[in-house]
């Protein structure tokens, strides 16, 4: 028949006749449509169902045709934002072949599958995508006919990566403050390849990019595409720009924080710099970031610039730590520069100490103890090789050959000045020594006085003093534990092979050589009688010689 003839049998459109009846007669219904061909926006804008399959969606990013659907949102996003919440984003369905043999398990997937779940509308998984079924399914299928099963490996990333994402939908699915952005190369060219977009609820702030090339891109996100706002019942086309779009404080003094996702890792951004320059961004080939819990803070001492003229763009595990570092950094310094000075000018082997060192954050009483009984070493030494037990004789050996290393007037001062900062950073409430060393930065500016001998030094200062032996008990003292802690691991070299932990003969026989050194200088900064040096050192090496020969005994196993 003619169309004239067909439009007086059917005057009305029939699905439009069908939206009608159901909002009047079943109003709680969902009405989903099927529509291909680049149709979507007409079942929803003149059919006005209420959801469409967004066919667009699959086929333009599994074959990376990213300039033909970025021109699809821009201009969806031209015409009405709030069509973009009515699609339905999928990436396999009955009538294709599933998401894993079109889109692979890699980080393509994961980067299109990040889009599904971030853009507004709805996100809708097929059967079997989630464990990486490749089996093509369809609606009269009864059953599987392929023998497959979950892949763990897939399904844990999905966990890590888009769960948490799912559980955010709030952050995504509307369209008022969606906006998708033109990404510019340093040559000044829009990116077709990215796709960057942001969005908000409240006060949580989403930016999404996601790169569907094999290829690297870089550039630059600061200008949005136009999209369509109404007033006064006339629309117009806008732009605005990521800052305004994140609704960002044009202040110099701000600076803004956000973790990305996939990594785990924070950036800081100038706000100022973010209004007039924009958000770079760096990708390789089907990379995604997603960059969340997004805060703003305003620097009042200077920290938060120093760590953003720091950083430089790059990304941390922990931007308040990387803050406390740089407030911590002038006592790591001072200290530093203070022991350097003080190693320059003494000489163990000669007893050589300054005893008027003045060494910033440091418990000064008990360093001065420390250092006064540094060169009595020298004393005790000569009173020991007059005895005629051999212990005496030996305990001597050992002290000097601890006094005959290259190193160690360096060590020795290096051991008195961190016990004596450790006991200066618990009473002023200041974490511990370990907690320097590991976090903010005191290893890797000992390193510069120290070399590698800093490990061992960290490793005395924070091990517990040995039980001294009493006489025939030296071999009970031995089999005291020996402190546990990730430092002294770290110097013994503690590692695992086929399900046993062991530590390392040599650097074992140096930890204790300097154990039996150091406690007894902590001897003799005690204050002891001289009538009970040889006798107190003695009983300390005693405890040390059965100590490596218990470790000898248990075949170096760590347990």
């Amino acid at each position: 028949m003619t169309k004239e003839e067909f439009d007086r049998h059917m005057p009305n459109e029939f699905w439009r006749e069908v939206v009608d009846r159901v909002a009047q007669e079943a109003p709680d219904t969902l009405l989903l449509a099927e529509a291909f061909w680049l149709l979507e926006g007409y079942f929803v804008r003149v059919l006005g169902m209420h959801r469409v399959y967004n066919s667009a969606f699959m086929n333009m990013l599994r074959d990376e045709e990213n300039a033909k659907y970025r021109q699809v949102m821009k201009n969806t996003l031209e015409f009405d934002p709030q069509i973009l919440k009515r699609f339905v984003n999928f990436m396999n369905n009955p009538d294709e072949e599933p998401a894993v043999v079109q889109f692979g398990k890699g980080d393509k997937y994961f980067g299109v599958c990040t889009m599904m779940v971030t853009l507004p509308g709805l996100p809708m998984f097929g059967h079997g995508q989630i464990e990486g079924f490749a089996e093509k399914y369809g609606m009269e299928f009864r059953r599987a006919y392929w023998d497959e099963h979950p892949d763990p490996d897939l399904i844990a990333r999905h966990e890590r990566e888009i769960f948490p994402l799912m559980r955010r939908r709030y952050l995504f699915a509307e369209v008022d403050h969606f906006t998708l952005y033109d990404v510019f190369t340093p040559e000044g060219h829009v990116n077709e390849d990215v796709f960057a977009y942001s969005n908000r609820a409240g006060e949580e702030r989403a930016l999404v990019v996601y790169h569907n090339r094999f290829a690297e891109a870089r550039g630059w996100i600061k200008t949005s595409v136009a999209f369509a706002v109404k007033e006064n019942g006339e629309k117009r086309l806008v732009q605005r720009t990521l800052a305004e779009a994140l609704a960002l404080p044009n202040d110099p003094d701000a600076f803004v924080l956000a973790r990305e996702h996939v990594s785990g890792l924070e950036v800081i951004h100038n706000a100022r710099d973010l209004h007039e320059r924009g958000w770079y961004v760096e990708l390789g080939a089907y990379k995604t970031q997603v960059f969340l819990d997004f805060r703003v803070v305003y620097d009042t001492d200077g920290t938060w610039r120093a760590v953003y003229e720091r950083l430089a763009g790059r990304w941390v595990p922990n931007l308040e730590e990387e803050r406390e570092r740089v407030r911590r950094e002038p006592v790591v310094a001072a200290l530093c520069d203070a022991l350097q000075a003080l190693i320059a000018d003494a000489s163990l082997a000669n007893g050589r100490i300054p005893q008027d060192a003045t060494i910033p954050y440091t418990d000064g009483e008990f360093l001065r103890k420390r250092l006064a009984a540094l060169p009595r070493i020298s004393d005790l030494i000569a009173l020991l090789q007059e005895q005629e037990e051999e212990d005496a004789l030996a305990a001597a050996r050992s002290l000097t050959a601890v006094l005959q290393q290259p190193r160690s007037t360096a060590i020795a001062l290096a051991w008195a000045v961190l016990a004596a900062f450790d006991r200066w950073a618990r009473a002023a409430g200041e974490p511990s020594v370990e907690e320097w060393w590991e976090k903010w930065g005191l290893r890797e500016a000992l390193a510069q006085v120290l070399g590698e001998d800093g490990d061992l030094v960290i490793a005395l200062v924070t091990s517990e003093q040995w039980p001294v032996a009493n006489k025939g008990d030296e071999e009970a003292a031995s089999k005291w534990p020996v402190t546990d802690t990730p430092l002294l691991r770290r110097w013994l070299n503690v590692h695992e092979y086929e399900g046993v932990w062991w530590f390392r003969k040599e650097p074992f026989e140096v930890w204790v050589g300097w154990m039996f050194f150091v406690q007894v200088v902590e001897m003799l900064a005690a204050g002891a009688d001289e009538d009970t040096w040889v006798e107190e050192t003695v009983r300390l090496y005693r405890t040390a010689r059965a100590l490596l020969a218990h470790a000898e005994e248990i075949g170096w196993r760590w347990e």
